[in-house]
């Protein structure tokens, strides 16, 4: 292990991100890193009771965060029979309870969105993170307005979903199986428009990008994927016109694809900029 102190820009850069006010689980070592929803098995059986893990991290490998009750805004489990609102259940404690009785076959969307967070970056560093994120026409509209080596002040807020299956797929009629494609509403979400638990090795799968309902074209969505507990290569895809793109499965276990959307903040009082940072997990092919 290095002894190397670090430097006064690292220590600026850590200094910043710590900035963030709030949700004290989602303060991460980097504004870039993502936050999502996995459990520890993808598909269950009938009757099973799911602990919903909250992660945050790079490259789909991450820590666990505990999450604040006070701090999340929404919990939702929309099941084939049932759309249910966990919030209020959810935030009876201190901590998050997200542990799930699935009583229903097919597959399952749980869902979470939390609150505004408010963190700033200096100029630099804040241009790193719009890169690493693919907001180009952030940095444009920054330079722009002359604002390139100025601190950036960023609201984010994130909306994390995740799909499992209960029960075998073989069993379960295709036309009677449609939870994987339902919207929950988040301002920013990932929609796929094929069941993952029906797809092949090799398959090809079509994901919308949805900002407030309405395609989002040019969004950069990120996809990894992890098989034997590590993390495969980074893929990136842009939304096209009607906010989709496409990729390949391949032999994995796990799937994560995120994306972020950043506008000019309403209230410059509050911060300059405002983004939407979203996420889908789901299971692999399934054998």
């Amino acid at each position: 292990m290095s002894s190397v102190p670090p430097s006064k820009q690292t220590i600026r850069r850590r200094a910043g991100v710590l900035m963030a006010l709030g949700l004290a689980s989602l303060v991460l070592p980097a504004l870039s890193r993502e936050v999502w929803l996995a459990p520890l098995r993808y598909v269950l059986p009938t009757g099973a009771q799911l602990w919903i893990g909250r992660w945050a991290g790079d490259n789909f490998d991450g820590d666990q965060w505990p999450g604040r009750s006070r701090n999340i805004e929404q919990i939702t489990h929309t099941s084939p029979s049932a759309d249910l609102d966990l919030s209020k259940v959810a935030r009876g404690g201190d901590t998050l309870s997200t542990t799930l009785s699935l009583t229903t076959p097919g597959t399952h969307v749980i869902g979470m969105k939390s609150y505004e967070i408010v963190a700033s970056l200096d100029g630099f560093d804040f241009t790193e993170h719009l890169k690493a994120k693919g907001l180009d026409s952030v940095i444009a509209l920054r330079a722009l307005r002359k604002e390139t080596d100025t601190p950036g002040r960023e609201a984010y807020r994130r909306c994390a979903k995740t799909i499992v299956l209960v029960g075998a797929p073989a069993a379960l009629p295709l036309a009677a199986d449609t939870t994987w494609r339902h919207r929950i509403g988040h301002p920013l979400e990932l929609i796929p428009e094929r069941n993952p638990y029906r797809l092949l090795v090799g398959d090809s799968l079509v994901v919308r990008v949805l900002a407030n309902g309405k395609p989002s074209a040019g969004t950069l969505v990120q996809i990894w994927e992890k098989a034997g507990g590590r993390t495969g290569n980074l893929r990136t895809r842009r939304a096209d016109a009607r906010g989709r793109i496409g990729f390949r499965i391949s032999a994995c276990t796990s799937v994560l694809l995120s994306a972020v959307q950043m506008r000019p903040h309403h209230n410059t009082a509050v911060a300059d900029w405002r983004s939407t940072w979203a996420s889908l997990t789901f299971g692999g092919p399934v054998k």
